[in-house]
């Protein structure tokens, strides 16, 4: 018979004890559930570290011993401020490709948990691969022209792969001439500028290397230009090699970063994650740009590949530069033949039109 205790609280005490005692002595097996602390995938690369818990429904003897089929087998687990708790840290390293942990261990008055209760690990150790393409028909995109580019990866990825777009640097000379404390003048008589802008500000921001010296200078502000010249402000300040003038300098157009690690967007009807695309308006002032993507798969391999995609940019409206026609005189009769001939500033898409006022509304529009 026990003695009955006069504090209330010990009262409870001694229930609690006594409904501990009765259950143990009605059931000899217990469940447990495994946790994984820091992961909501189950898929797994060499490397990771995974913590597994497994959470017993009672005290346990220490201690309870954890298997990964292929890799490990009765390893003991470690203790934790709960006797019913106990993790064990994996530090994934191998050849396998799948694995399922399970516990086995026993409570404090010998009964043996007996339940099934497991976890399966996808061990994914391979490196996603893409190819990449886009939707341009001729690799050659104008100002404003948009272009789809995509990404077919090897593997489904985790949310979202990234793409970068860069113009590529780009060799040209400058004729350099200093008229005034930190101010260049550029010469553009000769059309220096033509395969890139006709709008001598869009400079302005670009930084420029000269070979000779690899020292780097900023294009900072436009002041003024001629039909000659175009004059800049630089930092640092740019200093010619002689008070007159620099004369030809050969110079490397930095590019600048156009998109930087922007989200791409899962292509419809795709439901594995494997196909990705980006769209993007043209806004280069250099000839070139470059694309590449970032990513990791769902057990968190990067993709370390080098695959891009380099694209032509062409911003500038042809110019007519001669246009004759092989009359000398600038008459001709009914049976005449006139050879017209148009020389542009660049190579041409077949074909040109040519106008012709005055003749027939069938020939208005000729094309040849």
């Amino acid at each position: 018979m026990y003695k009955v205790f006069s504090k209330i609280i010990s009262v409870n005490f001694f229930l609690f004890v006594l409904f501990i005692t009765t259950v143990y002595s009605q059931s000899s097996t217990y469940s447990t559930t495994l946790d994984l602390d820091g992961s909501s995938s189950f898929i797994v690369a060499n490397s990771d570290v995974v913590t597994i818990t497994a959470t017993f429904s009672v005290s346990m003897a220490a201690t309870p011993t954890l298997s990964l089929s292929g890799i490990i087998t009765n390893t003991e687990m470690t203790a934790t401020d709960s006797a019913s708790v106990w993790a064990y840290a994996w530090t994934v390293s191998t050849t396998v490709t799948s694995t399922t942990a399970t516990v086995s261990g026993t409570d404090l008055s010998g009964n043996t948990y007996a339940g099934t209760d497991s976890i399966t690990f996808t061990i994914d150790n391979i490196l996603p691969t893409v190819t990449l393409t886009e939707s341009d028909s001729d690799n050659i995109l104008a100002h404003s022209d948009v272009v789809t580019f995509t990404a077919n990866f090897s593997e489904s990825m985790a949310l979202s792969p990234t793409i970068s777009i860069n113009e590529v640097d780009q060799a040209l000379d400058f004729y350099i001439g200093d008229y005034s404390s930190n101010q260049i003048g550029l010469n553009v008589q000769n059309g220096r500028f033509d395969n890139l802008t006709r709008n001598s500000n869009n400079l302005v921001g670009y930084t420029f290397e000269v070979i000779s010296t690899g020292v780097t200078y900023t294009l900072t502000e436009m002041n003024s230009q001629s039909q000659s010249w175009v004059y800049f402000e630089t930092s640092p300040e740019y200093t010619p090699s002689s008070s007159s003038g620099g004369g030809t300098t050969p110079v490397v157009l930095k590019g600048k970063t156009l998109v930087n690690n922007s989200n791409m967007s899962p292509v419809s009807g795709n439901n594995s994650n494997t196909n990705w695309n980006y769209s993007y308006t043209t806004s280069s002032v250099l000839n070139k740009i470059n694309v590449k993507v970032s990513g990791q798969d769902l057990a968190g391999n990067s993709y370390s590949g080098t695959e891009s995609i380099t694209l032509g940019v062409d911003n500038v409206n042809p110019l007519l530069d001669s246009f004759s026609f092989s009359s000398s005189d600038y008459i001709i009769n009914s049976s005449e033949t006139v050879t017209f001939t148009a020389i542009f500033s660049e190579e041409m898409t077949p074909s040109p039109k040519l106008n012709i006022n005055g003749i027939s509304s069938l020939n208005y529009s000729e094309v040849v």
